[in-house]
């Protein structure tokens, strides 16, 4: 898959999580066809949040046809500025430390917990917390 992505200048896709990191990771503009029967409609929840971001093009699976796709996928293969805007707008959905940041979240809670602390958002608990990087070292 990485390989296909890498060599890919737009991708259709389902709209998961973890696939839209991967195409923000990759700077790639996608058409998304989000799963109808995800839990929660999730999946077009997550489109709608990409699309409004300006990073993709979304077509409901119930509504669209092959003509519809074909069109969307001519429309951005044929315009390079709209593909660049994207690629800018995914820059800016993308989130490499993502899973580091929440993990050290944890940790401030559970070290604030432990000192018999109630849980703050202050600047002050997050210097006292040791990092993810330095409790694995």
């Amino acid at each position: 898959m990485d390989l296909m992505l890498a060599a890919a200048t737009v991708a259709v896709a389902r709209s998961g999580a973890s696939f839209l990191a991967e195409l923000a990771a990759r700077r790639l503009p996608a058409v998304l066809v989000p799963y109808p029967a995800a839990t929660d409609d999730h999946q077009r929840h997550n489109a709608e949040a990409v699309v409004r971001a300006g990073a993709a093009l979304m077509l409901q699976q119930h509504t669209a046809d092959g003509p519809q796709l074909a069109a969307k996928l001519d429309e951005l293969l044929r315009d390079s500025a709209r593909r660049t805007a994207m690629a800018t707008a995914l820059e800016k959905l993308d989130a490499p430390l993502a899973a580091a940041d929440i993990a050290d979240r944890i940790w401030r809670r559970l070290d604030e917990r432990a000192a018999g602390r109630f849980p703050q958002n202050s600047a002050a608990s997050a210097a006292h917390s040791p990092s993810v990087a330095a409790r694995a070292a």
